[in-house]
């Protein structure tokens, strides 16, 4: 990463690789993978904008040695599939602002917004957008957003699908989310 300054602010561009291997236990071989992302993190005042594009690929085989479209990936007490090919490109816009209302010291409003683009034929892509505000006080902080999906692994209609094939003309799915964290 490299880190610039601004008038009020600062720039902060990177990139970064992977390469690496899958092992097949049953197979006893090896297959390669890969990532390959670019990011942005901007400070300009209060306002903050994060950019990210990720591309990766894995050669994975089944156990008999044929080619597959997905990898199965676990959270959650269940596996789920992964494409073995996908673009991802996220952007995020925030706002911090510092307040003096007894305990609480910012409110940090924000808007982030991620596209799966899969790369195999018939695997339809996702979408991740969450709308909320982040409220500091002291060690405590609260999280109130709405998360909206579409073919997203857990805002879907069809838990873990999401990073997989996905669904054909998936609805977008909504939830309210309240997290509160307290960090010492």
């Amino acid at each position: 990463t490299r880190t610039f300054q601004i008038d009020n602010g600062t720039v902060n561009v990177g990139a970064s690789g992977q390469v690496g291997q899958i092992w097949n236990q049953v197979l006893n071989e090896t297959t390669s993978r890969y990532a390959l992302a670019v990011h942005t993190d901007i400070n300009y005042g209060n306002w903050n904008f994060k950019g990210q594009f990720t591309n990766y690929g894995m050669d994975a085989q089944d156990d008999n040695g044929q080619s597959v479209d997905f990898v199965n990936m676990g959270a959650y007490a269940s596996p789920y599939p992964v494409a073995t090919e996908m673009n991802m490109y996220s952007a995020g816009l925030s706002y911090s602002y510092d307040v003096d209302w007894g305990p609480i010291t910012n409110l940090n409003f924000y808007n982030d917004y991620t596209y799966f683009q899969k790369n195999i034929d018939g695997f339809n892509d996702a979408h991740q957008h969450i709308l909320g505000f982040l409220l500091s006080a002291g060690n405590v902080y609260t999280y109130f957003d709405i998360a909206r999906g579409n073919n997203h692994p857990w805002l879907t209609e069809s838990f873990g699908q999401g990073l997989g094939q996905g669904l054909n003309d998936a609805r977008w799915n909504t939830r309210f989310n309240i997290n509160i964290g307290y960090y010492f």
